[in-house]
């Protein structure tokens, strides 16, 4: 989720009878990773350990006794946080 652009296009090369193709090269590789302020915009944030994440866990991922409330109030804190760091 961090990175966008494409890896590059393959350019082909026809056969004389136009029926097979081969590759003879790629279009430059246009790969780059986001900054802060752009992962921010799409949803990131920084865990305490300063792994980036989708969005903050408050219960473990094992424990399945997630309550919807418990959903909302997670991601009313999420949103919070989002809000003050941008």
């Amino acid at each position: 989720m961090h990175r966008v652009g494409s890896f590059g296009k393959p350019i082909y090369a026809q056969s004389p009878t136009g029926k097979s193709r081969r590759v003879i090269g790629h279009t430059p590789c246009l790969r780059c990773c986001l900054d802060e302020q752009e992962m921010f915009a799409r949803g990131m944030v920084k865990d305490e350990n300063g792994w980036w994440m989708t969005r903050p866990s408050l219960i473990h991922w094992a424990e399945d006794q997630t309550s919807f409330s418990e959903e909302r109030e997670a991601i009313s804190a999420f949103s919070q946080r989002k809000d003050e760091l941008t």
